[in-house]
């Protein structure tokens, strides 16, 4: 399985509001904005990002890195979509097609 892209995915109160700091001092847009969570990247390198998010509707845990995989299947033959790691940080499987 190869990795496409990993994010980490920061906690907060307000995701939409937070993102006004990343604009502000690095120059960061969104690129997704779903409200509970805004990924932001440098327009002239998206392959960065940074997630804040309040809370995940698909798990009641919060990730703390999103790791994007070429191929799904071989993922959740290893493991479910959001996993604790060795230290108990759970990490956020994903794959966009």
């Amino acid at each position: 399985m190869s990795v496409r892209r990993i994010m980490t995915d920061l906690p907060s109160r307000a995701p939409a509001e937070s993102q006004e700091f990343w604009r502000r001092v690095l120059g960061w847009e969104p690129m997704i904005d779903l409200g509970w969570i805004v990924t932001l990247a440098d327009p002239a390198w998206p392959g960065v990002r940074l997630s804040l998010i309040s809370h995940d509707e698909s798990t009641p845990v919060r990730p703390a890195v999103s790791v994007e995989v070429d191929h799904m299947d071989a993922a959740y033959a290893a493991a479910s979509l959001a996993i604790p790691d060795g230290d108990g940080n759970v990490v956020n499987v994903l794959s966009r097609r």
